[in-house]
C-alpha cells in the first residue's frame, strides 16, 4: 500500500498515518494535528546555501574585530587576513556541498 498523497510506500503496521509527508489516511486528507510545520520546512539546498552564507558573513565580521585588535592583542598582521580566506573557503565548500551532494 502507498500514500495517497506522496506516494510513500507504507508498511502494513502504518496504516493510519504516512510518516513521510504525516498524511493522515483516515481522516480523509487531513493531515495529524502534530504536524503543524511541515508546510514550512526549508528544503536541505536551501538550508545548506543559507548557512553557508551566513558562515562567510560571521566570518568576515569576525575577520574585521580581529584585524581590528591585532595590535591589543600583539596579533600577527595577517591573522585577520587567514581567517577571512578560511571563512569563506568553508562557506564555499558548505553551499557546494549543499548544492551538489544533497540532489
Amino acid at each position: 500500500m502507498n500514500c495517497s498523497r506522496c506516494h510513500h510506500p507504507l508498511a502494513a503496521a502504518e496504516k493510519g498515518i504516512c510518516k513521510q509527508c504525516r498524511f493522515d489516511l483516515n481522516a480523509g486528507g487531513q493531515r495529524s494535528p502534530e504536524d503543524t510545520t511541515a508546510d514550512y520546512r526549508r528544503s536541505p539546498i536551501k538550508r545548506g546555501v543559507q548557512q553557508g552564507l551566513l558562515i562567510v558573513v560571521f566570518m568576515f565580521l569576525l575577520a574585521a574585530l580581529i584585524q581590528m585588535f591585532t595590535n591589543d592583542f600583539q596579533l600577527p598582521k595577517y591573522t585577520g587576513d587567514v581567517v577571512a580566506i578560511l571563512g569563506l573557503s568553508a562557506g564555499i565548500v558548505r553551499i557546494i556541498f549543499a548544492i551538489v551532494l544533497k540532489k
